[in-house]
């Protein structure tokens, strides 16, 4: 065979099998019981724990202006997908001050949110990034109408090439069109469009020294109080992923 076809089929399966581990989709459904159908790589107090996977803030060390430092818990996708739709059942954490977050996050930084502030139990807050440019405007608020910290609810990130939707119990709340984000500045799209993995976490937003994450999240954690610990307040669960991908 000659040196150039060679090199141009060496080329050409080097780029297929660089290509294959970060934009591969596995469908699958892990209800956190028995054997992991997803495998996710944890930081903090996480567990799979009566059928959940519960994630928890823990009451860590003094903060140097009062106070106590709520130590945050992340479970992560060990697997990359790109285009997906990715629902997932949970119950978030429930004490002001503590977010509660579902997110796909690649690896230069596009990343698509739904977050739960514990002091706003009824309401999802979602969001985008492209490459790490942190534009909060993007930000919108959507009506939950049950109290998340107490009800377990159904929310789904629909992840096309061209559009993403964010639904509560089936219902699109949010959807994001790709020719919607062009900025002629870049000569660009602002579109999440890179391999992402799934994260879950919970933290404590209160804690922040960042301008405005502190009483974005509510306000300080109040440690203090003597049923923080009660009913899961501190506490995000899962009961269930599922990822089914698109073409």
């Amino acid at each position: 065979m000659h040196l150039t076809a060679k090199l141009l089929i060496a080329f050409t399966l080097s780029s297929i099998f660089s290509r294959s581990d970060a934009a591969i989709c596995k469908e699958a459904v892990d209800t956190f019981s028995g054997r992991s159908a997803i495998p996710l790589s944890t930081e903090g107090d996480v567990r799979r724990e009566n059928g959940y996977l519960v994630l928890r803030v823990v009451k860590g060390d003094r903060h140097p202006s009062g106070g106590w430092v709520g130590d945050g818990a992340r479970a992560t996708m060990t697997q990359q997908l790109q285009y997906a739709r990715i629902t997932a059942r949970l119950r978030t954490a429930g004490t002001r001050g503590i977010v509660s977050a579902m997110f796909t996050m690649a690896n230069d930084k596009d990343e698509m949110d739904l977050e739960w502030l514990g002091g706003r139990p009824r309401q999802l807050l979602s969001n985008f990034f492209y490459k790490g440019d942190l534009i909060f405007t993007n930000s919108k608020e959507h009506n939950i109408n049950v109290d998340s910290s107490k009800q377990f609810v159904n929310y789904t990130l629909d992840w096309r090439p061209d559009q993403v939707s964010w639904l509560i119990n089936g219902q699109v709340v949010r959807t994001l069109r790709k020719d919607q984000t062009y900025d002629r500045r870049i000569n660009a799209y602002r579109f999440p469009s890179s391999p992402a993995k799934v994260e879950f976490s919970v933290w404590d937003g209160g804690d922040s020294d960042e301008d405005g994450t502190s009483e974005w999240a509510g306000g300080r954690v109040n440690w203090e109080d003597r049923h923080i610990n009660d009913d899961g307040r501190l506490d995000m669960k899962v009961d269930f992923l599922e990822i089914k991908c698109h073409p």
